[in-house]
């Protein structure tokens, strides 16, 4: 499970790193990237299909979504993400 925290008012984006957590295979390419991209004057989060191994991601891994303004938390929402693009308007 994670949550992305998403603080208004400008574009950002962020990349999560996904590797076995136990070895160092990941200096040998053995890992996974999402990227995540908001774009705040349309107040969308795209969160990227993976690139590299996608196994290395958990099954049925759950997003919480929770945008924020100078008025405090404003929207959440919850994804299962299943290794495609997706794309949330908060």
């Amino acid at each position: 499970h994670i949550v992305v925290n998403v603080f208004g008012g400008a574009d950002a984006s962020f990349r999560l790193h996904f590797d076995d957590g136990l070895t160092y295979d990941y200096e040998k390419g053995a890992f996974a990237t999402v990227d995540l991209q908001w774009n705040d004057a349309e107040g969308r989060l795209c969160i990227s299909a993976p690139e590299g191994d996608a196994s290395l991601l958990p099954e049925g891994l759950n997003f919480t979504l929770r945008l924020f303004t100078p008025e405090g938390c404003r929207t959440s929402a919850s994804v299962v993400y299943d290794n495609g693009q997706i794309e949330i308007t908060l």
